[in-house]
């Protein structure tokens, strides 16, 4: 696997805008996509067209999320660079309850009518 660009390693939580900018220029694949990337020569799949070397796929959500931060780094960016990052949506950060699988509704594993309490005719209430 490709290892992810230094310079994130580096800032670590401190990235700048202007660090994601910069990496994400060298890392974008371009239009049409080239088989490999320019940044780090991580190897795409022959049919693969969209994805993301592991770098991008790091830079491309917190860019999409703090690009406004800093405008003039963002204009830096080719033209379609950042047409290619503003056409994904971010994943959210949190998922959304009404959207989260429920557990399966299963029967018992065996049969428990024997092991029951039924009510009692004083206990009824």
């Amino acid at each position: 696997m490709t290892p992810v660009d230094p310079r994130l390693l580096t800032a670590g939580l401190a990235v700048t805008v202007a660090t994601l900018i910069d990496v994400f220029a060298d890392h974008f694949r371009g239009l049409p996509a080239a088989m490999v990337c320019p940044g780090c020569g991580h190897r795409f799949a022959d049919n693969d067209t969209t994805g993301d070397c592991p770098t991008l796929a790091v830079v491309r959500p917190l860019l999409l999320r703090r690009h406004h931060e800093n405008p003039n780094h963002t204009k830096r960016l080719p033209a379609e660079a950042f047409e290619n990052l503003r056409l994904t949506k971010p994943k959210p950060l949190r998922a959304n309850p009404s959207t989260r699988p429920q557990p399966p509704v299963t029967g018992d594993l065996f049969d428990v009518t024997a092991f029951r309490r039924t009510a009692r005719q004083g206990d009824l209430s």
